[in-house]
């Protein structure tokens, strides 16, 4: 009878837990922030909580044979996963050739993650959070050139040290050329060309420069904070609370799951970084980004700033041309001055596979290889157009 009562309890108490373990417990009694953001998510952890109260049931009526059926189920599943995480932490698996990988290795997400909390530290010292050192605000010489560029993560330096940043190489062939040259690096992840107005708005009249940049990459017609959406992400709930205390155990089993189902769902449904990009490049949204273009381009001319953008692409992607070839008539249309950088990466890596041109192995972010033709390009169009001050020549 005692041995009956102690299943009967154990199972009321996983019942319960199951019943707690839901979307408004988690918001507002755990008050954990999380976001579910898709109702395939609510699903989710829906049959997450069905399956944890069946559990509960299950040993209330199966009583003994319940639990030691769920312990040998429990017990093949650790060693299975014990054996997949031997088993994938192979060279074999790493699969490091393909252009469109379905799994990365959790040891060169780690490379990312190194980066990123090295960049985080030196922003946290920066006025604004930017990977920068805190400029003067007037040129402590004059004949120091001083180029501004706003950007998001390329110049934030996601994925790769800051010798591959590529205003940070622009800023160093400068030098080398007897130009006295500094650049101040203003970006965030994550900035549109919106945040980037927002913010020179408010510092153009403060900050002293020869020469303004917008760093334009492919996502920064973005108007809205709806984030990328995804099955598995790492900064949810469930990649918070869960699979990041496991992954410290299992990192490559976390890792080869969490890539398979993201993939799988922005392959097949509408998640994914692609299916993202494709809402900011509609018609009615580029019509916003023009506008938001021609009110850079009278603010820029009532306060007599040069500038120009530059539209940086990643890699040689023949699809990052098509949303270039939708932004540059609107540039057009505007008289914005502009340098696409495409053509200049497309004929000098186009004998490189995409994922050499990548930050690190876990990232796609543009890689040195890039960033190095980026700094060239934009430092030969200055020069030929003249845009360097003549008493600093």
């Amino acid at each position: 009878m005692q041995k009956t009562n102690k299943y009967n309890v154990t199972g009321y108490i996983i019942i319960a837990a199951g019943i707690l373990f839901n979307e408004f417990f988690i918001k507002s009694v755990l008050k954990w922030g999380n976001k579910f953001d898709t109702p395939v998510k609510s699903i989710l952890l829906l049959c997450l909580e069905l399956i944890i109260i069946l559990t509960g049931i299950y040993i209330i009526r199966k009583k003994k044979q319940a639990v030691t059926n769920l312990s040998v189920f429990i017990l093949s599943l650790v060693v299975f996963l014990l054996a997949l995480e031997l088993l994938l932490s192979l060279k074999a698996f790493e699969s490091l050739s393909s252009q469109s990988p379905l799994w990365i290795p959790a040891k060169y997400k780690d490379i990312s993650t190194q980066f990123f909390r090295i960049h985080n530290d030196k922003s946290k010292l920066n006025k604004y959070g930017f990977n920068d050192v805190n400029h003067t605000r007037v040129k402590k010489d004059n004949s120091v050139l001083r180029i501004a560029v706003l950007g998001d993560s390329f110049i934030w330096g996601y994925g790769a040290p800051d010798s591959v940043i590529w205003t940070h190489k622009l800023e160093n062939r400068f030098r080398s050329n007897g130009i006295n040259c500094e650049v101040l690096n203003w970006g965030k992840n994550g900035w549109s060309t919106l945040d980037e107005y927002n913010f020179l708005i408010n510092n153009d009249s403060i900050y002293q420069f020869d020469y303004l940049i917008f760093a334009f990459v492919v996502n920064d017609p973005v108007f809205d904070s709806l984030p990328i959406k995804q099955i598995i992400n790492q900064d949810g709930f469930f990649g918070r609370r869960i699979l990041n205390p496991i992954s410290a155990v299992l990192p490559n089993d976390i890792s080869f799951f969490s890539d398979l189902i993201n993939n799988f769902s922005a392959k097949y449904f509408n998640f994914g970084y692609m299916k993202w990009l494709q809402r900011i490049y509609t018609e009615n949204n580029l019509l916003r980004y023009s506008n938001l273009i021609k009110d850079i381009k009278q603010h820029c001319d009532s306060k007599k700033i040069r500038f120009s953008f530059v539209l940086t692409p990643e890699n040689h992607d023949v699809q990052l041309k098509t949303y270039f070839d939708k932004i540059i008539p609107i540039l057009k249309k505007n008289n914005v001055p502009y340098l696409d950088l495409f053509p200049y990466v497309s004929n000098d890596l186009r004998g490189y596979p995409n994922r050499a041109l990548w930050a690190n192995p876990s990232d796609g972010h543009p890689g040195s290889l890039v960033t190095e033709v980026y700094s060239r390009s934009v430092f030969e169009y200055l020069k030929t157009n003249f845009l360097i001050p003549p008493a600093i020549k």
